[in-house]
């Protein structure tokens, strides 16, 4: 049988501002809408960790400051807030918050490797239920590269375990692309099918209904994928 590792990474889990930089961030209202970070995500993240005994990591930053779910050369990399400052203030953002979460993300998987035959990285994100107007009705979207089939059998697998224990309204690539900018398709490219890595996009919309529910979906999404990787690992070695 395969030994696989399982990783969770959080790439927008908080909207704290340094104090650095607070100077900037004078209208606060903005750090607590969806457009400084994935609201409820970190408590998800936290839960599938724990129900898992896995590895998790997060940033500690708002994506206003920097977007660590974006390449470097993104124009998506850093906010409006930020994009007009000069170039030093750039670069010392982007080694202190962007480079340290991503070399720790890489230093958990090659430690991974060395005793395992492949990673399965979860990225925990959530998403707002309106956007430009436009209403969101799935709950839960499952992000993944088309190209590459055991990807594609983890969210399968994971769909099928909801739909069990606890029906949902899951979607495939909804509400973004799974082959998009990101973190996932930063380590496909380094890692080969050494990895396999997908995004878990959660509507806020459960969040704002209720507290309690997030947290039961939570728990029913990390029995999901602990089913979703014990089947694809008796399935296919």
């Amino acid at each position: 049988m395969k030994n696989v590792s399982i990783i969770i990474t959080c790439e927008h889990a908080d909207n704290r501002v340094p104090d650095a930089l607070r100077n900037i961030f004078t209208d606060t209202t903005m750090l607590s809408t969806h457009w400084a970070y994935d609201i409820g995500a970190l408590q998800t993240a936290r839960i599938l960790a724990k129900t898992l005994e896995v590895p998790l990591l997060y940033t500690t930053v708002t994506r206003l400051v920097v977007d660590c779910n974006r390449s470097i050369e993104s124009n998506e990399l850093f906010s409006e807030l930020i994009q007009g400052s000069n170039i030093f203030l750039k670069n010392e953002i982007v080694k202190r918050y962007y480079t340290v979460y991503r070399n720790k993300i890489e230093k958990a998987i090659n430690t991974m490797l060395q005793n395992s035959d492949a990673v399965f990285h979860i990225a925990v994100h959530s998403f707002t239920p309106q956007l430009y107007g436009f209403k969101r009705y799935t709950d839960i979207g499952l992000l993944y590269d088309q190209s590459r089939p055991m990807e594609a059998l983890f969210c399968s697998k994971i769909k099928e375990a909801l739909m069990q224990a606890y029906p949902l309204r899951v979607a495939f690539n909804y509400p973004f692309r799974g082959c998009g900018d990101g973190v996932t398709v930063w380590l496909r490219k380094q890692y080969g099918d050494s990895y396999w890595g997908i995004e878990l996009e959660a509507n806020q919309q459960i969040f704002f209904n209720s507290k309690r529910q997030w947290r039961t979906v939570s728990h029913h999404l990390a029995l999901a994928i602990q089913y979703a990787v014990n089947k694809v690992v008796q399935e296919n070695y």
